[in-house]
């Protein structure tokens, strides 16, 4: 077995640029000046925080001195962090409520080390279509790649099963995960990082971890792989020859959320069986018992809709279009309502309203709501919000940059 990463070397230049890429845009935040006044003498990182407002070379020398002791400690198998701290948050897309570990400046900036090291492991793993936490390969990513499957070759997709992982974050098995990293890395410095890391979260993987969402994404692309390469079913001809033959046709993993495709029922019901036996034996994962078996919508010979659409990342593909979640629209059609009475008042935009308005925009930029677009005036409607943050944004920064230059 081909093992990765024996080249990478954890030292003092790889931790500075896994640090600048870290923080390129937390600078403005207290705890990453809390972390770079440890790295001072006499320095509060009240004062190194108004610094680094003024003049944001004056970290250069700190991530000097802490990139060298960091390096130190790897190699010296001595790491050490502030501990994790959880909070339960509400999710307003899938609306359930998470606990979500908070990492402290520190064990974020390992967390990038670690990625950075990892990836050429993780480029060779990952599937095509694991999408989430892979940059460039999001929801609308996913989107585009089954509306090309069921469009472009509606006979090869005619059925589909759709199911997700229970608790899929904290069911990971850490000790499996890290015999699996063992197997397949060759680099005993990042194998020792990555090991504490994990030992360092409650449960399984840590939900708002950097890290763990690179190894979620590896550790479920061995359930990937397997239903890309072994689906099959044997067949034997009346000659006695063996036919092996795809179940599927097309899967898709959006992070713990599992798509396959394929052009019989009895098929994707057998293969989607199989998968369910492969997270349990091999991973340790459960699929939840809810898992649905669906003929993929269609437009029959009365020119009405049939089947179901595919549901997924926050949009539901059908044949001919694609619609936002209906969750998604209602928030975001009441956000946008907001918008305009704010502007019909003649009152400037609430700023956090603006920022509502831009997240929302990308669902239905990228849906078929031309619609909702018209009615609503989306298009003109963003000019408004687009300068509202433009506008704060200027006066933010004339405003910092004054109040430094007077202290």
């Amino acid at each position: 077995m081909k093992r990765y990463c024996k080249n990478i070397k954890l030292d003092a230049d790889w931790i500075k640029a896994a640090m600048l890429e870290c923080l390129s845009d937390k600078w403005n935040r207290m705890d990453v000046a809390g972390f770079l006044a440890g790295y001072t003498e006499n320095t509060t990182k009240r004062e190194l925080y108004r610094q680094i407002k003024a003049d944001k070379s004056v970290v250069t020398p700190l991530i000097e001195k802490a990139a060298a002791e960091m390096a130190q400690e790897i190699a010296t198998r001595n790491v050490t962090f502030p501990a994790i701290s959880y909070s339960m948050r509400y999710d307003g897309n899938s609306g359930k409520i998470r606990e979500i570990g908070v990492e402290s400046i520190k064990q974020q900036i390992y967390d990038y080390v670690a990625v950075n090291a990892l990836m050429e492991l993780f480029e060779r793993k990952i599937g095509k279509y694991q999408c989430a936490s892979v940059p460039d390969r999001g929801q609308v990513y996913g989107k585009e790649a089954i509306e090309r499957w069921i469009r472009k070759n509606p006979d090869k997709a005619r059925v589909a099963a759709k199911g997700d992982v229970h608790h899929c974050y904290p069911s990971v098995n850490i000790k499996k995960l890290m015999r699996f990293l063992v197997k397949q890395v060759k680099n005993d410095e990042l194998l020792y990082l990555v090991e504490t890391l994990l030992k360092s979260y409650r449960q399984g993987l840590s939900i708002g971890s950097y890290l763990s969402q690179w190894l979620c994404n590896y550790f479920l692309s061995f359930a990937y792989h397997y239903a890309e390469q072994e689906l099959y079913k044997v067949k034997k001809k009346k000659n006695g020859q063996t036919v092996r033959t795809r179940m599927i046709t097309r899967q898709l993993f959006y992070m713990d959320d599992i798509l396959i495709i394929g052009t019989r029922k009895a098929d994707v019901k057998r293969a989607m069986q199989m998968l369910i036996t492969f997270f349990k034996d091999k991973l340790g994962l459960e699929i939840k018992t809810n898992w649905k078996l669906f003929p993929i919508d269609y437009i029959g010979r009365d020119g009405k809709h049939h089947g179901e659409c595919i549901d997924m990342m926050g949009y539901k593909i059908y044949r001919d279009h694609t619609e936002v979640r209906r969750n998604t629209f209602l928030r975001a059609r009441r956000t946008f309502r907001k918008a305009w009475k704010q502007i019909r008042k003649g009152m400037s935009i609430a700023l956090l309203i603006a920022y509502r308005c831009i997240s929302y925009y990308g669902w239905f930029k990228h849906s078929d709501s031309n619609y909702f677009k018209a009615k609503y005036e989306i298009e003109q409607l963003m000019k408004y919000v687009k300068r509202r943050v433009s506008i704060e944004s200027k006066i933010h920064n004339r405003t910092a940059g004054s109040t430094l230059a007077a202290a």
